[in-house]
């Protein structure tokens, strides 16, 4: 879900300021995800009050799947900040009249067309956006949000389009995005992956977001190769609350632009060929949003049955149990940021490093992850294709590559789609380095003139 833009955008930014070590690179992220901080607090006070905004603002940036993200050098936060920049202003400026004299709408839609840059998922800013606009029946104004949301992404569609259509669109109905040859997924398949990763997120994901620590496995379930049956009963039950809750406040309108928003993210999630924690990243604002919702709700309900004081303490309560959980999983992620890299990983770094002080300024490195490599080598780097041996080589002449990174990454494909490329044509690679053992290699590539470069 991260559109190419945002690769590109990332580096040039990181290139402009001359960042020469991840450390700086982290220090960047970490003021984006205080600033998303902020305008968290500033939307929730809008939308609810200054106490609840303040609980809420707690439990997301001490949550121990926000944090671990607080500092990597990824697009998660930036999106994160922008997206809750654009909540925050167009929350405002859909309360407030006029377009053109109206600074908080057009503020917010400038920050959800740069979120929708950073991260393609961003679109279900704008579409949350209009949806807001035509629930409270303002047409014209729905109109004019809606063309200036085309016009702004336009540019971008344009480009995929001559480039050959756009990847996104394509993985989503593909069966397997690193395996081209298996096709496209039927409608009837496409719906069973939405309710497969339903299953993960509700069953794996969420657990290990919210509840780190009892979501772990025990001895026999990992045994079994399965979770805990009452952690997703229990996540089911919430869920089902969860959407009741959030369906009687739609039909109120309120909160309506962050439920529309919530829904329209987690549906990009379902019909993503991948599911993951990372993915859950750019929603767990909202999700907080709607949990502390929730609360609130349900002490309004107790205070009228059982009292204010009562109910004073079984929502203090609550909030100490949230908060106990997060500490203790923010436990884990310390003891995780005092450890090193794993060996692959440290390899692959040094690789770069090693290409950093080895290879001329304007060489070209084809690898697994190109965006971690140009950050270790400062050197142009692309990913090699996910195809057969002849498509990967008339790739790599097509990028100009001068070096390969073969590493021994956990992902498939270097052993899938490089590899076979060298066993086809080993003449065209010569040996640069050596890292580790089993090794990382760096390998030098030739490119054998124009006839194999055209690729077609």
């Amino acid at each position: 879900m991260l559109a190419p833009f945002a690769s590109d955008s990332m580096t040039n930014l990181l290139a402009a300021i001359d960042v020469e070590n991840f450390v700086a690179m982290k220090y960047l992220v970490v003021l984006m995800f205080s600033a998303a901080a902020g305008f968290l607090y500033l939307l929730v006070r809008d939308t609810s009050n200054e106490t609840v905004a303040a609980i809420t603002t707690l439990l997301a940036i001490s949550n121990p799947l926000t944090v671990s993200y607080a500092s990597q050098v990824m697009s998660e936060v930036p999106y994160m900040m922008w997206a809750l920049l654009a909540l925050w202003m167009l929350a405002r400026g859909i309360s407030r009249p006029g377009l053109w004299d109206n600074r908080w709408l057009l503020g917010g839609m400038a920050a959800a067309i740069l979120a929708y840059y950073m991260r393609s998922v961003g679109i279900g800013l704008m579409g949350a956006t209009v949806a807001c606009l035509l629930l409270n029946r303002d047409w014209r104004r729905a109109t004019a949000v809606a063309i200036g949301f085309a016009a702004s992404i336009a540019p971008w569609l344009v480009r995929n389009h001559m480039a050959g259509g756009s990847a996104y669109m394509g993985q989503i109905v593909m069966v397997n995005p690193y395996r081209s040859d298996r096709g496209e997924l039927s409608l009837f398949e496409f719906f069973l992956r939405m309710l497969v990763q339903a299953e993960l997120y509700v069953i794996d994901f969420l657990p290990d977001a919210f509840l780190p620590s009892i979501s772990e496995p025990s001895v026999a379930a990992a045994e079994l190769g399965r979770r805990e049956h009452y952690i997703a009963a229990t996540l089911l039950i919430i869920a089902i609350i969860a959407i009741l809750i959030v369906v009687l406040r739609m039909r109120g309108r309120r909160h309506f632009l962050i439920c529309m928003y919530l829904v329209l993210i987690a549906g990009t999630m379902l019909a993503w060929p991948w599911a993951g924690s990372r993915f859950l990243v750019p929603a767990m604002p909202m999700l907080w949003i709607v949990i502390v919702s929730i609360v609130s709700g349900g002490r309004n309900w107790l205070q009228r049955r059982i009292g204010p004081m009562p109910t004073h303490w079984i929502v203090t309560l609550l909030f100490l149990l949230m908060m106990a959980a997060n500490v203790d999983g923010l436990r884990s992620v310390a003891r995780l940021s005092e450890g090193t890299y794993p060996a692959h990983w440290r390899d692959y770094f040094a690789a770069g490093d090693w290409l950093k002080k080895s290879s001329s300024p304007d060489a070209v490195i084809s690898c697994r992850k190109a965006y971690l490599m140009y950050l270790a080598s400062g050197r142009r780097s692309v990913t090699f294709d996910f195809e057969a041996p002849d498509l990967v080589l008339a790739g790599l002449d097509k990028a100009g590559a001068d070096y390969v990174v073969v590493d021994r990454l956990p992902t498939p494909q270097t052993r899938e789609h490089l590899v076979p490329a060298l066993g086809a044509a080993p003449e065209r690679f010569g040996f640069a380095y050596k890292l580790g053992d089993p090794g990382t290699w760096i390998l030098e590539y030739s490119n054998p003139g124009p006839a194999l470069s055209n690729g077609d």
